[in-house]
């Protein structure tokens, strides 16, 4: 299946490609972008996989050796549901890896833990979670892409801004930070609120930025569980 392709090196500013546009989109949202570029394209290949390529004997063969991890099995079968895909796809791909697992257990009489461990989707996200990463460190030097990033309501979850101030020199790592906190002691102020809009002599009503605030904390603190 097709993969996104990162540039290597800051040669990628000179022109404001397809990834620079996913960049940019990423940042219109609340959560971290990189967690949600991530998400957006597990749902991708999930759609491609479905779609496109159930019968792909290359794929099938892939997925017979390296198999999915637990929450990536879930996660297929929920995409599945939720979009209401008719069940056919993944009921082949699922009989593919049942008839294999049942073929060795047959066979060595022993189970085949390790099928899985090796995650066809974590692999291909991997690749793409470190092209995020050195994309981001490239776009967010740029005064453009870092006010948009400084005014948006997105923020970076722990992992995605350690990963981001490895690829940054010392002064835009400054500025970042300073943008991280000044997001974070917004999101810390909204928690305390809504905690303090318990006690029954408060009369305001909480509001929708403050109710939200636990789930944006929990996606700070711990990503957004690609």
């Amino acid at each position: 299946m097709k993969s996104l392709r990162f540039g290597k090196s800051k040669d990628i500013r000179k022109s404001k490609d397809i990834i620079y546009a996913l960049l940019k989109e990423s940042l219109s949202g609340e959560n971290c972008p990189q967690c949600y570029l991530l998400v957006k394209q597990k749902e991708r290949w999930f759609e491609s996989l479905l779609y496109e390529h159930v019968n792909n004997p290359g794929l099938r063969e892939k997925i017979r050796n390296l198999g999915f991890c637990t929450k990536h099995l879930w996660d297929l079968l929920n995409y599945s549901e939720r979009n209401l895909i008719d069940g056919l796809g993944l009921s082949i791909i699922l009989q593919d890896m049942l008839k294999n697992e049942l073929a060795n257990l047959l066979k060595t009489g022993q189970v085949h833990v390790e099928w899985g461990s090796k995650c066809i989707l974590c692999e291909s996200l991997a690749e793409s979670d470190k092209g995020y990463s050195e994309s981001f460190a490239i776009w967010i030097t740029e005064k453009e892409f870092s006010e948009f990033y400084k005014e948006s309501s997105s923020i970076f979850c722990m992992d995605h801004l350690k990963a981001l101030f490895e690829g940054l020199d010392e002064k835009n790592r400054t500025f970042i930070l300073s943008v991280q906190l000044a997001k974070l002691e917004k999101l810390n102020q909204n928690l305390e609120s809504f905690i303090r809009k318990f006690d029954y002599n408060v009369k305001e009503k909480k509001t929708h930025e403050e109710a939200e605030a636990r789930r944006k904390t929990i996606n700070v603190l711990k990503g957004n569980g690609y």
